[in-house]
């Protein structure tokens, strides 16, 4: 399968413009560390949605690491590696997340850098060292203008690569605004939150990111579900008498004042074992001063992802792709939970 990725317009300070075909059903971000020791089966770092920068500022988020194994594991240290050379690099909270319980998440925070105007956008590759082993998973975040959005709000789409799987995604308040009671409710059965809320509720402070653990279910009726926001407050529960009618008094407030129909979380479940390649943020670079620039590609799904082919859109003749004088280059191939970068020069 073919898929076109991170198409950008060259400007004269531009935004690199390029796609990468990839004969393999997926994308994902990788960094300049090399990929000895891969575990992707006992620790992951959740696939995440990409987190809203407010208005610019450094944001507070964080990203669960989900312990998939039957024993805890210890000594759990992480490392943040900028996938973008024009760009600060995500700051991760010290002394966290360093034991995990088995078959348990644990909420690792961490500050995004300050982003510098609208549309602007980064990412991280950030990697967990546990007994000898390594994870990897691509961290973006890009600048969100509280000003266009109401109501409580998320911020790009989630890939759960895999049933029985957990991913990460950010709730936020638009217009500055804070939100008490904000219940999430799923589209149907094959999702849920079960980390991020205190009895099924959250409050959202302004200018917060809230994250919410998402599990896909081991038995799925849909693979593109929408988690939808809702204010306790405005639903008289007692008075409920099915699943649906609840269904549509929450989807009747998407039209309401606090709730709009942009406000929806979309999560895509990926339900057959294959790869899933994400990719990092495409740098942008200023045409007087830099001619080349970095980009991380990462397989977050479970197995190998073969007959990677990697070219510049059609008819582009401003960029080429090198994989010369690049750390850890991609090649044909690159195996579930690891990382690759190439070179794009203009």
């Amino acid at each position: 399968m073919a898929q076109l990725l991170g198409k950008k317009k060259l400007t004269a300070s531009f935004a690199i413009a390029f796609v990468l075909q990839i004969a393999a059903c997926s994308s994902h971000n990788p960094s300049a560390d090399d990929n000895q020791n891969i575990n992707n089966n006992s620790l992951i770092i959740e696939p995440a949605s990409i987190i809203p920068v407010i208005d610019g500022k450094a944001t507070a988020a964080g990203v669960y690491v989900h312990n998939y194994s039957n024993e805890t594991l210890e000594n759990i240290t992480y490392e943040a590696t900028i996938t973008d050379s024009t760009k600060e690099n995500l700051s991760v909270v010290p002394h966290q997340c360093a034991s995990i319980a088995a078959n348990s998440s644990c909420l690792l925070m961490f500050y995004t850098p300050a982003l510098t105007q609208q549309y602007d956008s980064g990412s991280t590759l950030l990697t967990a060292h546990f007994n000898g082993y390594k994870s990897k998973q691509i961290i973006s975040y890009s600048y969100i203008a509280s000003k266009n959005y109401s109501g409580v709000s998320f911020n790009g789409d989630l890939t759960i690569p895999g049933t029985g799987k957990y991913g990460t995604v950010y709730a936020f308040g638009g217009q500055q605004a804070s939100f008490r009671n904000i219940g999430f409710y799923p589209e149907n059965s094959s999702i849920g939150i079960v980390n991020g809320l205190e009895n099924g509720y959250v409050n959202i402070g302004s200018n917060k990111v809230i994250p919410l653990e998402i599990k896909a279910a081991e038995n799925i009726t849909a693979i593109q579900v929408s988690l939808t926001p809702y204010l306790e407050d405005e639903i008289n529960f007692k008075q409920l008498s099915s699943e649906e009618e609840l269904s549509n008094i929450i989807h009747s407030q998407q039209t309401q004042k606090s709730l709009q129909a942009g406000n929806i979380q979309d999560i895509t479940i990926i339900p057959e074992f294959r790869a899933n390649l994400v990719i990092g943020a495409v740098p942008t670079l200023n045409a007087e001063k830099e001619s080349n620039a970095i980009v991380t590609i990462a397989n977050n799904g479970v197995t190998a992802a073969s007959d990677l082919k990697l070219a510049v859109l059609p008819g582009e003749t401003a960029i080429t792709i090198s994989k010369s004088d690049v750390t850890n280059p991609c090649s044909n191939s690159l195996a579930a939970g690891a990382s690759c970068t190439l070179g794009l020069i203009y």
